[in-house]
C-alpha cells in the first residue's frame, strides 16, 4: 500500500463530516453502545454518524449480547416459561400471542446458523433475508 494514499484515507476518516442525522464529527469514532467501547467506522456517504449507529443497537432476546447494526439475526421464539426481558426486541407480535423476539446468531444462543432472519440495519429494524 502506497503511504500516501494510506495517510490521505487516515486522514479523510478523522476530519469532520456533516451527516443527515444533524450532527458534525469524524467517520471514524470511539463510541460507547450498551456499556461497550469500541471505534465504531462509516462511510461519508452514510445517513447517520457513529455516536447514532451506536445509539441502534439493541440487545439479544436470547442471551443479552450486543447486536450492532449489520450484524445477522434470527426470530427466536421463547417457550411459555421465558419471562421476556425489558430490552428484548418484538417482530410483529401483538402481546397476547407467543412473542417473536429479535435473536442474535452467534453459536451459543442459536441452534445453527441456517434459522437467519435478517439482518439489523437502521434505523433500527430488521431487513428480511428472502431464501
Amino acid at each position: 500500500m502506497h503511504f500516501v494514499w494510506f495517510l490521505r484515507a487516515l486522514l479523510s476518516s478523522l476530519h469532520p463530516t456533516r451527516f443527515d442525522c444533524g450532527h458534525r464529527t469524524a467517520c471514524l469514532k470511539k463510541v460507547t453502545s450498551l456499556g461497550d467501547r469500541y471505534y465504531q467506522k462509516v462511510p461519508k456517504d452514510s445517513k447517520w454518524c457513529p455516536d447514532c449507529i451506536a445509539k441502534m443497537s439493541i440487545r439479544c432476546a436470547a442471551c443479552g449480547q450486543t447486536i450492532d447494526i449489520g450484524c445477522p439475526v434470527r426470530v427466536f421464539i421463547p417457550r411459555p416459561e421465558f419471562e421476556v426481558p425489558d430490552y428484548a426486541v418484538r417482530i410483529n407480535s401483538p402481546r397476547e400471542e407467543r412473542p417473536h423476539l429479535v435473536g442474535c446468531q452467534r453459536a451459543n444462543c442459536s441452534d445453527s446458523g441456517a434459522n437467519i432472519a435478517g439482518f439489523w440495519l437502521p434505523p433500527g429494524q430488521v431487513e428480511h433475508h428472502h431464501t
